[in-house]
């Protein structure tokens, strides 16, 4: 996961970064975020590897109930 985080810099990748960790606990966002400051930026491989597998771990919550996953309409509008 850290990668994932690592690599989501821009845009809406950033803002899903920051939903997910508005969503720990303070402690632990606090301690993912000073990691991800002291990381290595991954190439765009890693971190494209990365955020799939943090995708098929949120679909399988969903599919086992573990978590309700609802979405939200957005003005797409510029």
């Amino acid at each position: 996961m850290l990668t994932a985080l690592t690599a989501a810099t821009e845009g809406e990748l950033d803002e899903a970064k920051e939903y997910l960790l508005s969503n720990l606990s303070k402690r632990m966002a606090d301690n993912l975020r000073e990691e991800i400051a002291e990381a290595d930026t991954p190439t765009p491989g890693d971190g494209e590897r990365a955020m799939a597998e943090v995708i098929v771990a949120i679909q399988s919550l969903v599919e086992n109930g573990d978590i309700k996953l609802t979405l939200q309409d957005v003005d797409q509008s510029p």
